[in-house]
This record gives structure tokens, sequence and C-alpha cells, in this order.
């Protein structure tokens, strides 16, 4: 359904619906709709490779809303919720995500303040949601805000949601129900939750789902889980329908190189391995694959280390962060940038990584492979220092003259 706005005069104030405000102005809620060319760290054969790639990153973020809402129910359920699995249509473009966790907390009941049932309420009200507050299980960002919009940006929506005592279906086409099922539970009904949604072609036109991106983050997303101690019993798996046949897709929760850094903290993990062709470094705060500050402290404590200053070009990082709410502020809705200064974050990184990182890269075999990666540049880089001296100095510069190296076993005396 486009958006039409009728304006007389160039002045009018016009006023637009929540559904209206979000079909037209959709890159504000989920960021860049439209196709972009970028780099992006995938995980290409087991490994994370930085790849060229053409995507939509708001196209992309309507499957992480949905899913980001399971893992967040397995956290309430505190380790006892077991699966969830994810099903991608490639034919028509159909998401389905499917938890087994406890339902929506009082799903057949109506809001005391929209007057709409609950369900309604979380999955058509923008800033309806659980996670306003700080408890053990919630965790601040921006909030309440995702599905609703996916909803408002997808041609058709639904949700199945059971708890101990309810069952609760709702079908959208457009944001308009169009179906609706409230009843009791019976013996036959799974606890959980399952949503589905085609994204609308008002707003995505005929974009596709990208197998490599989706298998990317299922991969992110499973080796986060399998390093938090509430929830590393949680299995995601998913498939592929395509051609009208299901294939699984490829999750891969182990793609740090074996021979790894690895540093663990109640500030959250590190890991620095070796660099590679097309390597990426990457980084989650809370959950959230974001770029920040956070990353330029520890490789400046890496660097300085290897008394390089670009050492970074030897080795690569993966962060994962799970600060406290007074240190959680996300530039955004889509939380793709960790936007919090300097002085607020090196202080709780340096009490809690600093100096039994430097101590962790001390004891490891990988420290030898990228200090002589860094003495093979800087040979190399003398080297061309001296063959641009002999282009320019009047005085003759030996042929055999070589800078001094730890690893080269030839002295040449002049």
């Amino acid at each position: 359904m486009a958006i039409k706005i009728e304006q007389r005069h160039e002045k009018e104030i016009v006023s637009l619906s929540v559904f209206e405000a979000v079909r037209l102005r959709s890159q504000m809620y989920i960021g860049q709709v439209s196709p972009m060319e970028d780099k992006l760290p995938l995980v290409v054969d087991g490994i994370v490779k930085q790849v060229d790639k053409t995507w939509s990153p708001g196209f992309m973020h309507l499957i992480i809303e949905i899913l980001e809402n399971a893992i967040d129910e397995a956290k309430r359920c505190k380790g006892k919720m077991k699966n969830i699995y994810v099903t991608v249509n490639l034919d028509n473009s159909e998401v389905t995500i499917q938890d087994e966790g406890q339902g929506f907390h009082d799903a057949a009941k109506k809001h005391k303040k929209t007057k709409k049932n609950v369900v309604r309420t979380a999955l058509e009200d923008i800033h309806s949601g659980s996670n306003f507050t700080d408890t053990s299980t919630n965790i601040l960002g921006t909030h309440g805000v995702g599905s609703a919009i996916v909803n408002i940006l997808s041609k058709y929506f639904s949700v199945l949601t059971v708890n101990k005592t309810d069952s609760v279906y709702f079908a959208w086409d457009d944001y308009k129900v169009i179906l609706e099922d409230i009843r009791k539970k019976i013996t036959s009904d799974k606890l959980g939750t399952t949503i589905s949604f085609i994204p609308s072609k008002d707003v995505f036109g005929n974009m596709k789902w990208d197998k490599e991106l989706i298998s990317t983050y299922l991969s992110y997303k499973a080796f986060l889980i399998a390093n938090d101690p509430v929830i590393n019993k949680l299995k995601i798996s998913g498939s592929f329908v395509e051609n009208g046949k299901n294939v699984n897709i490829n999750i891969t929760e182990n793609f740090v190189p074996q021979n790894h850094v690895t540093l663990k903290t109640k500030l959250g993990t590190i890991f620095i391995w070796q660099s590679y062709e097309n390597s990426s470094s990457i980084s989650f705060v809370n959950g959230s694959q974001c770029t920040g500050i956070h990353q330029k402290v520890i490789q400046d404590w890496v660097n300085d280390y290897f008394k390089y200053p670009y050492a970074h070009h030897f080795y690569e990082t993966l962060i994962s962060l799970n600060v406290p709410s007074s240190l959680m502020r996300f530039a955004d809705q889509n939380k793709t940038k960790y936007a919090i200064n300097r002085g607020e974050i090196e202080t709780e990184l340096e009490n809690d990584f600093k100096s039994r990182l430097i101590n962790s890269l001390k004891s490891s075999s990988l420290t030898k492979e990228i200090e002589k990666n860094i003495e093979d540049r800087l040979y190399e880089e003398n080297i061309k220092k001296i063959r641009r001296a002999q282009k320019t100095s009047k005085r003759k510069i030996s042929d055999k003259y070589s800078p001094a190296s730890k690893t080269k076993n030839v002295i040449y005396i002049t």
C-alpha cells in the first residue's frame, strides 16, 4: 500500500498515522532500505572473511528484530528454553521464527491503557514492550519498536503464542487484522511463540533474502549463545525453502581459528587471532553486532604491546561485551554503533581486561607469529628506504647492505 500525502500548501501541517509515518520513512527505524555496496564480515568456509556484498541493512534487520526477541525470551526462561527454529522461504520471502518459550504474558487479556489485546498492543503499537525497566534479564537499549515495525513493513504478518493458560493467534494484511483466534490452551498446544512475515514489496520492491547473510547472522548468534553462561544450552537451527525443497541453513558456531588468544571476564570476552587473506574483526555489545570506541581501545593496547602502531594489520579481534545499563548507549534503533565516549568505557575495560590480556599475549605462541610478521614488515620497509636513498643520494650505498633483523641470519660487514 503506497502512502500518498495530500498537502495543498508547502507550510500546511500534515499529521500521519504510525503506519503512514513508518512506511514513508522506514529508514528511520530499520536503516537503509535500498540496496548498497558494502564490505561485510561474513562466515565463509568456516572462517570470518571480509566480503564485498550488495545488501539492504533495513531488509536484513526485519529478521534480526524478530530473532532477537526470541533470544530475549530464552534469557527470561533462564536456560530452560532449548530451541529456536528459523525458516526462510526463498520462493515467497516468508520468514518464520519459532521459539519454545513461555509465550506472551497475559496473552488473552486486554491492555489496560490501549484497550486492545496485549499481543496486538505489542505487535501494533511502537514503544510497547517489556524491556523498559532494568532487570536481571532485560538489557537496556532502544526498545519497544522492533516487532511492531516489522509488522508495519510487512505485507503479511502473523503470531501464534501459547502460554500456560491460553492460545492467541492474530494475522495482519498490510497492518490490518484479518484473522483472530483467542482460546484456552489445550493439551496438544506447545508453549512458545511463532511469528511469520512477508516483507512489503511497496517498501522493499522485489528484494530477495541473501543466504550468506542469513547463515552468517545465525552463526554469530550461535557463537554468542554458546559463550553465554545462562543460555548456552539453547540451539538455533533453521532451513531455507527453495524451489519447494527444504535445505538446512549452514550455521557455523566455531569460526574463530584454532590458534587464538582468549580472555573471558565478567565484562565479556576477547578473542585474538592471526590475520589471513581478507580476514576481518567483529564486535558485539550485549548481543548486538556493532562498531565502537571499545574496539580502538583494545587495539591500542595490543599495538602498544607489540611496539608497532600498525600491528593490527597482523591480527584480528572478536570482542563481545556485556555492559551494564549505565554504560549502554547505542547510536540508533538498529544498534549498529556503540555510542559511548572513550573516557566512559576505557576505565571499565582497563580494570577488567588490560593486564590479563597482556599476560595472555606473553604466554601465547600466537604472539611469536605476529611478532615475526611485524619484523618482516619492518625489514621490507627498511629495504624500501635504502632503495629510495640509493636513487637520491650522491653517496654510493652498497647493494649488499641490509638493515639489522632478528630473523635474517646473514651479517654484511662493509
